[in-house]
């Protein structure tokens, strides 16, 4: 109780010291929160799409390319052959197929994802997590389109709205529960529909369901081999793109915050080194009157402490509104349907930590200095005399 009571009295009386460290300790706080915000959305939304999802199998024409937010900005409108999905359907470990045909649409200057599906087959790949919150599924071969709850938040659409999309008016017969994933900014609409969009008939995608997991190798070498011009992918190859993407994304943000670790590190040890020293007197004499070297050393880190938690909480909030601001910024720039940014308790506890290494490792010089001076004899020599 004692040192937490000559941490705070100091903490005030060199508030000035002190103010500047709390400072630096905000601008880490504030900068990781708010750049680590963009990758970690992202991971989330694609995380979300990957598990939520129960396809074992993508089925894709060779000429698609895979690339990074493939679930945001779609496919080719190259097709596949009119007859696969009946015989990939045929095949013993095989229990469910569905035919997609997923294009993006530029409306209402922004990229929407829209996914032709086939509607009797929404809840098999699609299961119960993707609730419908109002409303009622697509209709096969109609004019009707199921949408995201993002996307139906984003233009205020309601069940029975006409939308239209180009030269096509569809109803909104159901909105989704918002459920993390890259489909809470998705429309859904009959396969058949989907070919006014993508100027093709037939579909781009096959959803494949199997039995058993444990058979996806043995079937997507079967596959492989039976249909050369036709490339398969587990759930893992199919999003491994995006997780690339965003691999390298961060380690440029981490770069990024690890250079403003550095010169804030520095700062912070310069001004505690600062503020021991200023003081090195009154550490002394404490310690000449029975004081350990565990107790100085106490007092120092409370003091860090105090200034960590000081500056904590503002920096997580400008974290939080440094993020947003970045997400409205790339949304408008790149005309996204989709949110980037992202916040959850693991990316603050994330840059809480970082935020008390920097105070930790900047507090460590000047505690071993005031704990080793030799004032500390000199003065107990001269009051024992």
């Amino acid at each position: 109780m004692v040192v937490f009571r000559l941490a705070w009295n100091n903490f005030f009386r060199s508030r000035h010291r002190f103010f500047l460290a709390s400072l630096g300790l905000m601008m880490v706080t504030t900068l990781s929160v708010s750049l680590l915000s963009l990758t970690h959305g992202l991971a989330t939304q694609t995380r979300k799409s990957m598990e939520n999802r129960q396809v074992d199998l993508y089925l894709l024409p060779t000429q698609t390319m895979l690339t990074p937010f493939v679930e945001q900005f779609g496919n080719s409108s190259v097709t596949l052959p009119a007859d696969l999905a009946e015989k990939i359907s045929q095949k013993r470990t095989v229990s469910a197929v569905c035919r997609v045909s997923p294009f993006t649409f530029y409306f209402k200057d922004r990229w929407f994802h829209f996914i032709g599906i086939e509607p009797d087959k929404f809840n098999v790949f699609y299961p119960s997590p993707f609730r419908l919150s109002r409303g009622s599924l697509i209709i096969p071969r109609s004019d009707t389109l199921m949408l995201g709850s993002q996307l139906a938040e984003l233009f205020h659409l309601n069940v029975e709205y006409m939308l239209s999309l180009g030269n096509q008016d569809l109803k909104v017969s159901g909105i989704l529960a918002k459920m993390g994933g890259a489909e809470d900014s998705q429309g859904f609409i009959p396969l058949e529909e989907a070919a006014a969009f993508t100027k093709k008939p037939g579909y781009s995608m096959l959803y494949v369901q199997l039995n058993n997991e444990a058979s996806i190798p043995e079937v997507k070498k079967e596959i492989t081999e039976e249909y050369p011009d036709v490339a398969v992918y587990t759930a893992k190859d199919y999003f491994a793109p995006t997780f690339h993407f965003l691999q390298r994304l961060k380690i440029i943000e981490w770069g990024i915050v690890a250079v403003v670790i550095l010169v804030v590190f520095l700062m912070q040890n310069e001004i505690f080194l600062g503020a021991a020293e200023a003081r090195s007197k009154e550490y002394a004499i404490f310690q000449a009157f029975g004081a350990s070297r565990a107790f100085i050393f106490a007092w120092i880190l409370l003091e860090g402490f105090i200034t960590f938690l000081v500056s904590l909480f503002p920096g997580l909030i400008f974290g939080f509104l440094g993020g947003t601001a970045l997400n409205d910024l790339l949304v408008e720039l790149f005309h996204l349907s989709f949110p980037v940014a992202g916040f959850s308790f693991s990316l603050l506890a994330i840059s809480t930590g970082i935020a008390l290494f920097v105070t930790v490792i900047a507090l460590v010089s000047p505690s071993v200095l005031m704990t080793n001076l030799k004032v500390f004899n000199e003065l107990e020599k001269q009051l024992c005399d």
